[in-house]
């Protein structure tokens, strides 16, 4: 009932909250270890002897406290068994383990002493005296009877360091380095103890033991008044790393120790803050006495002397939890206190008290009994110097100088013998280095006597061979030539090779062009002819027309992205985007699909759906618009329901990968059809590329069978995860999960262009030499907008002239034209000297690449209108320009001084559209290009640049490699020169590591121009 009565409620509520917390948590951490099922595997006799070991070692490591006859049990029943030489190593490790964590020291040290003894017979590996030798170290400090035990640990655990180096095993190394920076802490010796640590804080890849390393290095720096202002900063990180790790425990220690360096520092008030925070959170009870006591002594230093007598009752009785270890140094604090109050009498009988204590405790070492009379003289010496006893003051002045001498000399005398025993180690350490040197030297004349022999004998085979090798010398020179001859051959064909795939782009934009180029009429004049008046047979071959050239465009759309992926060049952009919008789209564009074929189509959206989401909408529709197609495509009667929603990712089939991110929240959508289904054995197939399933099945229903597959590589590009789950006959669900990431905005309401936005009457100029696909513009513009001028221009001078000397609002310039292409058209109209260079120009083409798009934008066109276009496409985007042309610009153009830029990129369009941005937009800019990173490093080692944009995918070496090797130069001005990231790759984890590997700044691909001149000006300036 005492504690009751010191601890207020809400404090006892935060306590309980706090524990149950931690019982959570120490809870959920063990969740993933079922120790009777490890038990279970140890004991079964059924299990191979490999895999009872591997559990053996599981139980131990992560049961820090065994049971000693139970773990002894579980171990005994190896030894009767036949072992390998690992197994062996394996099993005394354990057992040894087991032993330490048990309180058994000795025996685990007498296990490991005769089973290192075994090893010159046995030739362990390295990995197992790895354990050997490491779990000995931590059984010799902790056994009291070892003579030296301290001294022996650092000699293992150096051994065990030396071990893991020669293995590589960095996770190794840092186990060692913890272990010889806790003993070099035994020994004093702070420089080294805190290289060891800081070799965790480099390269171990545990938040945990990176935060605990850097704890160690701030109390070393502590015991320093010159350096602890470098404490309390190691400290305060190590406290946000455990933290952020949830370590409660840790982060209460830690708290304490902060909260004594602003009270070192007479930083009272973030003193306070500190220990009541610690006190908060729920430290155990030594740290508690703590915090209790130098809050008491703060408030006594402040003359808050209510509070410190309340603080230090608590202290008081917290201690008496901890068998009075502190009650001497809080009571002389409390008689200070009362001397302080002018209440010297009850210091001088609380003092004298506790010397009487002290003096009668035989459980102290000599050590803390003249700490604990120090205090207690001090005391008795103020209180009696009030009482204006000075004698008695006097003697017990001098009392507590001869105490506190007593101590220092002891602390000296323990310094000196922890030297001594370093310095007897150091020189066992020498005598062990020569006597191994000198068995190495013995080791090296017996093995060159033995390499003399086996020269001869050597010589004697040569001689016996001489003939046998003449004999094989015409017939090897023969099959060397065929080699040379071959290897000529693959050079050959390598080289056809890298043209083929340079032209393959080529080709992909041709036929694309040449494909879409016919597409555009057909569609265009059968929809035109579509809204006459004709027989219902007419329309019907009409509507097939349509259907089939739509197809054939779907066919051309899936070979175009398959070769992206195919080639890694496929490109997903990350921005907000309206989920409604997405879903809206894909029910537009499908539902007339189901409907023709007397289905119905259904969307369903959950209420938990956010209103809008980041990453790539377009491709998002792709996925949709493949996936709710295919489930039409296959289904002959009932209808298709496209379900979306956000939360946990639902089981997946044993046959699916799990997604190469881990996320809480995922947005899924299902399309769920009636159709034909597919058969089981077919499901795990059904992405593959060219596959579409039961063959004799679905070849009636047509199609590339590169739909599923796109749709599986745009998924997984985009960190998400695509199955599908189907009954043969009864319909079949496909359905997909992408990352939920969740953003604050998509596209501004007012930015947004409306469907019925007024266009107004236009002055529109058609530049196209194909006449069908000119009359198919003229006719559509005419009976879509109500006032409309139209002008022809067969090429692009004639084009030129009539927007130089006409007036026109709009011109529709096709890219493929005689005598001036479009895109010289398009240059040529922007350099005019008059108000007609602004004239709105919008691309019309079949050409419809990614690298053919952005070069049109580049040329200084308007928009982009892809053949064959659709009606409310061409609408849409002249709507846009028009609000766009009413609109001021939103962002003062970027201005940039002249540069030296060099551009490494290892793709040839990406190099144009870089270069060619550059010198629009940067006055006197110097461009210069490096196809790999090797050749970029060897730039900016023999050149002078002050930037590069610099690819990170690269041949020869990548682009952080690059960056690696410059920073490294030994010319500082050579080595910070500013680099930028330029690259697909958008997630943060990439992104802060690009900046990590010494990178200046970030541009994602597609870059937009203003986007890549802000960054440049951003990296650039803050690098100069």
């Amino acid at each position: 009932m005492d504690y009751f009565r010191i601890c207020p409620m809400d404090h006892m509520l935060r306590f309980c909250f706090i524990w149950l917390l931690l019982n959570i948590f120490c809870q959920s951490a063990s969740a993933g270890v079922n120790f009777s099922e490890l038990r279970a595997i140890v004991n079964s006799e059924e299990t191979s002897i490999e895999e009872r070991l591997e559990a053996l070692r599981a139980y131990v490591q992560e049961n820090t406290r065994v049971d000693a006859e139970e773990f002894t049990e579980l171990t005994e029943q190896f030894w009767s068994l036949e072992l390998t030489t690992e197994q062996l190593a394996a099993l005394a490790y354990c057992q040894a383990r087991g032993f330490t964590n048990s309180s058994r020291p000795g025996s685990a040290l007498a296990l490991l002493d005769s089973v290192l003894a075994l090893d010159e017979g046995r030739n362990f590996s390295q990995a197992a005296l790895f354990d050997l030798y490491y779990e000995r170290g931590r059984s010799q400090h902790r056994y009291n009877e070892a003579e030296k035990g301290w001294t022996k640990a650092l000699s293992d655990f150096e051994r065990a360091l030396e071990i893991a180096e020669s293995m590589g095993d960095l996770n190794a190394q840092v186990t060692a380095h913890d272990a010889l920076g806790m003993v070099q802490d035994h020994f004093n010796n702070r420089q080294t103890a805190n290289e060891h640590y800081s070799f965790i804080m480099q390269f171990s890849d545990r938040e945990e033991k990176r935060a605990q390393a850097r704890y160690n290095i701030a109390l070393q720096f502590y015991k320093d008044r010159l350096t602890r202002d470098t404490a309390l900063v190691y400290m305060l990180d190590a406290r946000e790393m455990w933290k952020q790790s949830q370590n409660l425990k840790k982060v209460g220690l830690s708290t304490v120790s902060i909260a004594n360096c602003y009270r070192e520092k007479k930083q009272y008030s973030q003193a306070i803050e500190e220990y009541k925070y610690a006190l908060e959170i729920g430290v155990a009870t030594s740290p508690r006495v703590t915090c209790y006591e130098y809050l008491g002594f703060i408030a006594s230093e402040q003359n808050r002397f209510e509070d410190a007598f309340d603080y230090f009752d608590k202290a008081l009785k917290f201690d008496a939890d901890q068998k009075n270890k502190r009650r001497a140094y809080i009571n002389t604090k409390l008689g200070a206190l009362y001397v302080k109050l002018g209440q010297p009498e009850k210091a001088q009988l609380l003092c004298t008290e506790m010397l009487t204590l002290v003096l009668n405790n035989d459980k102290l070492n000599d050590y803390r009994r003249a700490t604990r009379l120090t205090d207690c003289y001090d005391c008795l010496a103020d209180a009696n110097f009030e009482l204006n006893m000075y004698s008695d003051a006097l003697k017990f002045r001098d009392l507590h100088d001869s105490s506190e001498q007593a101590f220092k000399m002891i602390d000296a005398d323990e310094d000196a013998m922890l030297k001594m025993e370093l310095f007897e180690y150091q020189d066992l350490r020498e005598k062990e280095k020569r006597r191994i040197m000198d068995k190495q030297k013995d080791d090296q004349n017996k093995l060159l006597v033995l390499i003399v022999l086996l020269l001869i004998i050597f010589a004697i085979f040569i001689t016996s061979r001489y003939r046998f090798t003449r004999k094989q010398s015409q017939l090897i020179s023969t099959q060397r030539q065929q080699l040379q001859d071959r290897q000529k051959e693959l050079i050959r064909a390598n080289a056809e090779l890298e043209i083929a795939l340079n032209h393959k782009a080529v080709f992909l934009s041709n036929m694309s062009h040449e494909i879409r180029t016919p597409l555009n009429a057909i569609v265009g004049m059968s929809n035109l002819a579509a809204k006459e008046d004709m027989a219902e047979v007419a329309q019907k071959y009409l509507r097939n027309i349509v259907t089939a050239s739509s197809n054939l465009i779907d066919i051309v759309n899936d070979i175009l992205d398959f070769s992206k992926l195919e080639a890694g060049k496929l490109e997903i952009i990350q921005e907000p985007f309206s989920v409604a919008d997405a879903l809206e789209v894909a029910e537009n564009v499908m539902r007339i699909p189901a409907e023709q074929k007397g289905l119905f189509f259904e969307v369903e959206g959950d209420s938990s759906l956010p209103q809008y989401l980041e990453g790539d909408a377009s491709r998002l529709n792709q996925v949709l618009i493949n996936l709710v197609g295919n489930a039409i495509k296959f289904t002959l009667d009932g209808g298709v329901t496209m379900k979306a929603s956000v939360g946990s990712l639902p089981p997946l089939p044993k046959w699916c990968p799990t997604p190469s991110v881990q996320h809480s929240d995922w947005f899924i959508v299902r399309v769920v059809d009636t159709g034909i289904g597919i058969p089981a054995d077919k499901l795990e197939k059904i992405f593959e590329s060219f596959n579409q399933g039961d063959q004799l099945k679905t070849r009636k229903f047509g199609g590339t069978g590169l739909g599923l597959s796109i749709s599986k590589q745009i998924v997984e590009l985009q960190g998400g995860v695509i199955w599908v789950e189907s009954v043969d006959g009864e319909g079949s669900t496909f359905a997909f999960a992408l990352p939920a990431l969740a953003s604050s905005g998509g596209v501004n309401a007012e930015e947004a262009v409306s469907d019925d936005t007024e266009i107004g009457p236009l002055r529109i100029l058609i530049a196209e030499d194909n006449p069908f696909n000119v009359i198919v513009t003229e006719d559509t513009l005419r009976s879509e907008l109500k006032e409309v001028e139209i002008g022809k221009a067969e090429n692009g001078r004639i084009a030129f002239e009539k927007v130089r000397d006409e007036e026109w609002d709009l011109v529709l310039m096709d890219i493929h034209m005689p005598e001036m292409s479009g895109l010289e058209a398009t240059t040529a109209i922007r350099k005019l000297s008059n108000s007609k260079s602004e004239t709105l120009i919008v691309a019309m083409t079949a050409s419809v690449l990614r690298e053919e798009t952005d070069s049109y934008i580049r040329h200084g066109m308007n928009g982009f209108v892809p053949k064959p276009f659709q009606v409310e496409q061409l609408l849409s985007e002249i709507r846009r320009l028009k609000k766009e042309t009413k609109q001021p610009p939103k962002k003062a153009p970027v201005t940039l001084p002249a540069l030296r830029i060099l551009i490494a990129e290892d793709n040839p369009f990406n190099v144009i559209v870089a270069e060619d941005t550059l010198r629009s937009e940067i006055p006197n800019v110097t461009i210069g290009k490096a196809v790999n990173g090797k050749e970029a490093f060897e730039a900016v080692r023999d050149g002078e640049w002050d930037l590069v944009l610099m690819d990170i995918a690269m041949p020869e070496m990548t682009g952080l490699e690059a960056t690696s090797a410059i920073r490294k130069l030994s010319d500082p001005e050579k080595s910070s020169t500013t680099i930028i990231a330029m690259t697909a790759s958008v997630l943060k984890e990439e992104t802060d590591h690009y900046l990590q590997k010494g990178m200046d700044g970030f541009v994602p691909k597609p870059f937009k121009v203003e986007q890549l001149l802000g960054e440049i000006q951003r990296a650039h300036l803050s690098n100069t």
